[in-house]
């Protein structure tokens, strides 16, 4: 009796189809978001930092430790002090790191008597202003009893009751303002500023139609056409007054190389 022997062959499997691993995928998530989150907390205590340092910057600045409480003014001569002061618009108590020196500078310069002003702070709590004030170099006659006096630039500075000693008037002008204001022709008082030795001498000054004149108290009229190239001029007035011998009714530089007397 044989006996066979049956091989049996297992079956082969299937391959089967790779499911997804979709914790890797979360967790990649989750990670994105927490990475986020500690980004935006960052960023919010970035911006709350900033805050805080604006508000402590702001309560220094007003602090009374930096708070204005000495105003020095100098360089002024027909001003109060408390003029300059009230036109720069800086008061005690106010904050050191908002006081503007350009603004206030201009605000002093407003003032007639004022050609130039320079403001600075003077830390920790004073401010100092430096004015520079104009010359009067003329005066004009009021209608009633106060005349003006007149800049080298034509500006009006201020009102005068009496002629004022040693300065000659402007005469011939075709515009009169107010004290702040400019006369004009401007080029009068321009010439009033430039009569160098004739200083003192001279009793007024006019510009008329473009042509400069000038009348001595004891001697004769000077005329200098266009006015212009003013110190020339005046010397060559000074020497041809000192070289006559006859008394002449005027004295002609407008060629101040060449002048002429009759």
């Amino acid at each position: 009796m044989s006996t066979r022997t049956r091989t049996r062959t297992a079956p082969l499997e299937r391959p089967q189809p790779a499911r997804p691993n979709v914790a890797p995928a979360r967790e990649r998530r989750i990670a994105q978001r927490r990475a986020q989150g500690r980004r935006r907390f960052r960023v919010l205590i970035a911006l709350a930092s900033v805050l805080v340092l604006v508000v402590l910057a702001w309560g220094v600045s007003i602090s009374p430790l930096l708070a204005v409480d000495t105003i020095v003014v100098r360089g002024q001569a027909h001003m109060r002090t408390a003029q300059v002061i009230a036109a720069s618009g800086v008061h005690d108590g106010d904050a050191m790191l908002w006081v503007h020196p350009g603004r206030a500078a201009a605000g002093i310069e407003r003032l007639p008597w004022v050609r130039r002003a320079s403001v600075s702070r003077d830390w920790p709590r004073a401010v100092r202003i430096v004015v520079s004030e104009r010359s009067v170099v003329a005066w004009v006659p009021g209608l009633g009893t106060a005349g003006v006096l007149v800049s080298a630039d034509g500006h009006v500075v201020a009102t005068t009751a009496q002629p004022p000693s040693g300065l000659p008037t402007l005469v011939g002008l075709t515009r009169l303002p107010r004290v702040g204001g400019t006369v004009a022709p401007a080029a009068a008082a321009r010439v009033a500023a430039g009569l160098g030795d004739l200083r003192g001498a001279v009793a007024s000054v006019s510009v008329v139609h473009g042509a400069a004149t000038l009348t001595l108290g004891d001697g004769p009229e000077v005329r200098m056409g266009e006015p212009r190239d003013v110190a020339a001029k005046i010397r060559a007035a000074v020497a041809v007054q000192r070289a006559l011998t006859t008394a002449v009714s005027y004295i002609d530089v407008t060629v101040p190389s060449n002048p002429v007397a009759g």
